[in-house]
């Protein structure tokens, strides 16, 4: 059985650019708040298969298998309904499942299934968000909590370091050598 990964968008921006420099101008939406057609690509090949559809059933993996020349048809939908601000209310209905916490036992916690549709809308958001923060600096190099690629191993290993060289600068320093000494 193959275990699929959560969906990394580490490196997103340098992937986006090499696909716009790929497809030229195809890859420029004329509208920003429109959509594009890479940002879909890497939406729906994020999906994780076999999760569990809401209530309009149309699992990720239909959504994967969509015929490529209906994507451009349903990237302009997908633009045009944000632009619009019209939303159909039917994509916001959801089903409330209880699920056992532990096999056998009888408390549950319940789990929503939202429309795989909106899902996918609102990855497209996230990638829209990422790159955005990115281009314009918003989030520090040393910001680890919550970021994609990172750690808080990575950023113990990095204080580690830090400190490390902290003190071996003040072991070769002259005012510690003086302390040392007395």
């Amino acid at each position: 059985m193959e275990i699929e990964k959560e969906p990394s968008y580490a490196g997103l921006h340098e992937y986006l650019e090499a696909q716009k420099t790929e497809l030229g101008s195809e890859a420029r939406c004329p509208d920003p708040s429109y959509f594009s057609i890479i940002e879909w690509n890497i939406v729906t090949k994020s999906l994780r298969n076999r999760k569990s559809p809401g209530p309009d059933s149309k699992s990720y993996e239909n959504w994967k298998q969509l015929d490529p020349e209906l994507v451009p048809l349903m990237v302009k939908a997908f633009s045009e309904t944000i632009t619009s601000g019209d939303f159909d209310p039917e994509w916001f209905r959801f089903y409330v499942k209880p699920l056992p916490k532990k096999p056998g036992q009888l408390e549950v916690r319940p789990i929503s299934l939202l429309n795989n549709m909106i899902k996918i809308l609102d990855r497209v958001f996230l990638l829209r968000m990422i790159q955005w923060s990115k281009e314009n600096d918003l989030i520090s190099d040393l910001q680890f909590g919550f970021m994609a690629g990172k750690s808080s191993v990575d950023q113990l290993c990095r204080l580690m370091n830090d400190l490390e060289s902290k003190r071996s600068k003040a072991l070769f320093s002259p005012l510690c050598r003086l302390e040392r000494s007395i």
